[in-house]
């Protein structure tokens, strides 16, 4: 069988009009290149099933989770100290479920989770030579940032942000008053740094995008030469065609491949 890969996603990549949307589709090239069309497997979380991907990949379109299974696994965040609401509004045993079943019936050589949303439904018994999780920025260093924002200059802001769509509809109007963002924004903030520092144990290799947040995750940890390995993902990570040769030399380090002789 020929070897395979399974992006694991909530995104659809596709306008490149975010740094992560770039990075997706710069992604998602590199894998059709170094395996082949029919190789790759994009799992989509929640998306319009119509909603088209630029790119010879299988698209496996998985569900989101229901209101009440958000709000289920919010109530975890309440029991569970380690548990984050960013995980909670993609949090669902179904979500699990076929993401297990997906990995099972690919078995694929390469797995991708986008961020820890994603990287919490990751399969606990594997078979895959490298499991990435797509870290992304730290997202406790994003909600230090709002909050300093938000207290220093007495300003509303919209903390859902691009978010915005995993959130119930119910919940955005009461998400976006200052008086319940603030408090959240410090809870949130606590768990999500002890997590990050938590979940990057479960991967072969982390990727972020911003080096001084590398070495900041790795001054957190309790133990760093036990952690698996972090890379660093420069800037030139956001450019819009990937190809260049140090960025390709990076992704086939991070995920062990090597160009195709001869092609295919």
């Amino acid at each position: 069988m020929p070897d395979t890969a399974l992006v694991v996603s909530a995104t659809v990549p596709d306008p490149p009009d975010t740094g992560k949307r770039v990075v997706l589709r710069g992604l998602l090239r590199y894998l059709v290149d170094r395996l082949g069309p029919g190789n790759v497997h994009y799992a989509l979380v929640g998306a319009d099933t119509a909603a088209p991907i630029p790119f010879p990949v299988t698209v496996h379109h998985l569900d989101r989770p229901s209101v009440g299974a958000q709000l289920g696994a919010l109530t975890r965040c309440l029991t569970d100290r380690s548990y984050t609401i960013q995980e909670a509004m993609l949090g669902s045993r179904g979500l699990t479920r076929q993401v297990a079943a997906l990995v099972h019936e690919l078995d694929p050589r390469i797995e991708v989770y986008d961020t820890l949303r994603m990287g919490q439904h990751a399969p606990p018994r594997r078979t895959s030579r490298r499991r990435v999780l797509y870290v992304d920025d730290l997202f406790s260093v994003r909600y230090a940032r709002m909050l300093e924002v938000a207290e220093e200059d007495s300003v509303d802001m919209d903390p859902l942000g691009g978010f915005v769509d995993n959130v119930p509809a119910r919940l955005r109007w009461l998400a976006r008053r200052r008086a319940v963002y603030l408090p959240l924004l410090r809870f949130e903030g606590r768990r999500l740094q002890r997590r990050e520092a938590r979940v990057v144990r479960d991967f072969d290799v982390n990727l972020l995008v911003n080096a001084d947040e590398v070495e900041l995750l790795i001054g957190g940890l309790a133990d760093p030469s036990r952690n698996a390995e972090l890379s660093a993902a420069a800037s030139a990570f956001f450019d819009r065609t990937y190809a260049t040769a140090v960025v390709t030399a990076r992704y086939d380090a991070v995920f062990g491949l090597r160009p195709v002789v001869g092609g295919r």
